[in-house]
Parts: structure tokens; sequence; C-alpha cells
């Protein structure tokens, strides 16, 4: 890449139920800019920005939907700051975006699930700057029910849209786990821009491990770390974490609520349990654990997987369909190994078969390179043409 120029590149997610696009967006924009020659900015709505994006990021914050609309807010036991109605908050974002974008002047904006946003914010923006402008489309490559699929993201417009306009489709998962472009029916143009780049992991060190299990106290007891991600429909989960902290009290427990749950933890730790609402280092416990328990959101499957850590999954989504279930499955059949939590019995029977055994399945066949190959692709297309 020339040494004179800086490229800019602006990343968007909307903020919706969970905090996975989040994250995973964060990741990459973290990892391209550690280049010297780009610049990165993250934009969304979610109030969680401030302790998820990385702090050497430009962060740009917008009003949350949370904020804007009424029955979001009820959600969280609050009231709307605004009164409006609910085609005048996607107006709102849209003017945002579009100032934002013109300001900034990305060289590439990565877009996350939504493609063209979530009420098509970003439609105008792609269709008027694609030329000069390279569009970077992201999935995590498993979308789950089939509802999600034809209302949500391949549309017949949004497929019109990914033809046209759209560099690259960069798919977050490993192809051998599920191939997006062979199950689903898409055209050879937007096949052509699919790649398959592996999952988007977040490798911990060694020694960041062990100093986060030394100022946890673990020692050699099995530490087991129960998370809702984001939090959403998350409250179950959690109730039937705290029932399993007491079974094993030879083992340490720290469950994590979520930021977006409504649950009301218990006031004090138990002797072997801790309880927060949110951890800003989530990362460095799950990758230090030696159990992972969790709902089934990408990241944090990806967090322990990367770290080899055993992950066994909840999903809050029940029904088979659902990304968080279906996921799941898929890597249980790759791994040879059930992730799946069946019932209350079932999740005892493998946490007692872990202390006995202190063994996890072997993630080593899986593709974590997601980072690597996103990088590494969109450094050769600036570099190439921009």
């Amino acid at each position: 890449m020339k040494s004179d120029r800086k490229y800019r590149i602006m990343f968007y997610t909307h903020d919706g139920a969970g905090l996975g696009h989040l994250t995973r967006i964060s990741r990459i924009a973290a990892a391209l800019s550690t280049h010297n020659n780009i610049e990165c900015m993250v934009v969304s709505g979610f109030r969680e920005m401030s302790f998820i994006v990385n702090k050497d990021l430009l962060v740009c914050k917008l009003p949350s939907r949370d904020s804007m609309i009424e029955e979001r807010a009820n959600y969280w036991n609050q009231h709307a700051f605004i009164d409006i109605d609910i085609p005048e908050v996607y107006k709102w974002r849209k003017a945002d975006m579009e100032m934002l974008f013109s300001l900034y002047k990305p060289n590439a904006f990565f877009i996350d699930y939504y493609v063209t946003g979530k009420r098509e914010e970003l439609l105008d923006i792609i269709k008027k700057h694609y030329r000069t402008t390279y569009f970077y489309y992201i999935n995590r490559g498993i979308i789950g029910c089939e509802w999600s699929i034809k209302t949500q993201v391949l549309t017949k417009n949004n497929c019109m849209v990914l033809e046209k306009y759209f560099k690259r489709i960069f798919l977050t998962n490993d192809e051998s786990v599920f191939d997006f472009t062979s199950v689903y029916d898409l055209s050879d143009e937007i096949k052509s821009k699919c790649i398959n780049v592996g999952y988007v992991s977040n490798k911990i060190s060694d020694d960041e491990k062990n100093k986060t299990r030394y100022l946890r106290k673990i020692d050699n007891k099995v530490w087991i770390v129960c998370t809702a991600g984001g939090g959403k429909l998350g409250e179950t989960f959690i109730e039937d974490m705290i029932k399993i902290a007491s079974v094993f009290p030879e083992a340490e427990f720290d469950i994590v609520s979520g930021p977006r749950n409504s649950i009301e933890l218990p006031i004090q730790d138990s002797s072997n349990c801790k309880y927060h609402k949110c951890i800003n280092n989530l990362p460095s416990f799950i990758a230090a654990a030696d159990i992972c328990i969790t709902t089934g959101g990408y990241n944090t499957i990806t967090e322990a997987l990367s770290n080899e850590t055993y992950i066994m999954i909840k999903p809050s989504q029940l029904e088979k369909e659902d990304e968080q279930f279906f996921h799941a499955s898929l890597l249980s059949r790759k791994l040879g190994s059930d992730l799946l939590i069946k019932d209350e019995n079932d999740l005892k029977h493998k946490i007692r078969e872990f202390i006995k055994r202190r063994s996890a399945p072997d993630y080593s066949k899986l593709n974590m390179r997601g980072l690597q190959t996103i990088k590494r692709t969109v450094l050769k297309d600036l570099n190439d043409v921009l």
C-alpha cells in the first residue's frame, strides 16, 4: 500500500436485540486499523459501543432506536426520549448516515447483516457512491430460520443491490460447517462475490488467560463462565444457571446476564458463584475458563472455539431452525461432540463428565482465520485500485 495515502473505512450495524453484530464488526475494524495507512470509524446506535469497540477506533454513536421507539424503550422499563412516528426515526437515521458519509468520505464501507440497513437507510448512499467507495457486506454465514432469510437478508431487492453495488460478500463461518453459497438460491453474480473467510475469532494469549485466572483466584478449580451474550431473551437461561451453580460447589461460577437482560441478579454472590450484569473483559473470562455455558451467540461461540474452552450451548431461541440452535447443531455434527444442552439433567451430566476427565472437544479442524482473510483481501483491494 502506498505509504503517503491514508485510507478510511466506515463500519455500520443496526442497533438490534443482541450485541453480536457490533462485536463482529468491531473486531474486523480493530484488525484493519493495525495497518499504518488505515483508519476506521464504527457507527451504530448501540449504547454499549463505549466498552465493546476498541478504544483506539473512531466511534460515532447514533441516537439509539431503543431511545426513540416507545415499544423498544418499554422493554427496558423506559420511555422514548422523543415522541415521533417510527418512519420519522428511520428518516432521522438516514439523514445522520448521509451526513457522516459526506464528512468522512470513506474509501470502503462495511455493512453487517441488513444489506441496506434496517429500513433501507443506507440505500441512497450505496447507489450514489458505489463507484468511488468499496461496499463490503458482512454476514455470519448461518442466518437461521427461513423467515429471516426471505424477509431480512436475501430479499429480491437486497439480492439486486448485492449484485450491482457491492465489491465483496464476506461469510464469517467455516464453509465445512455450513456452505452459504450452495444452500441458498443465489445468482452467479452474488456467488462470485462471496468469500467464506472462516470465523471471526478473538484469540487470547496464554499470559492473559493465566493472569485472568490468577486475578479471579481460580487456582486448580474448574471454572465455569455462564453468559447470555447481549442478554435479551436470556432471562430463563440465567435463572437456570443460578440453580446449576448450587449443584456443583466444587467448581467456580461466573454468571453474566448481559447488559440487555431485564433479570434482577442476586444482590450477594454465593460461596462459589459471582454474578455480573456485564464484564468489560468477558472474552478473557471465556478464554480462561474451563467451560463456557452460553445461549449460543456467534461471538461467544467463536471466543470459546478459538481459545479451546469447552462450550455448552442452551439456546434462548428455541426453534430448531433458529440461528442459535441451528449453528450449535451444525457444530456438534462437525466436531463429533454434542454441544447442545437438552435439559437440566443433560447439563449436569456434561459438567460431571468434564470434571472427571478435564477434556474438551478438538476444535483445531475449524477455520478460525476470518480476521486475517478479511484484512488481507481488503488491503489488496485498496492497494490495487483506489
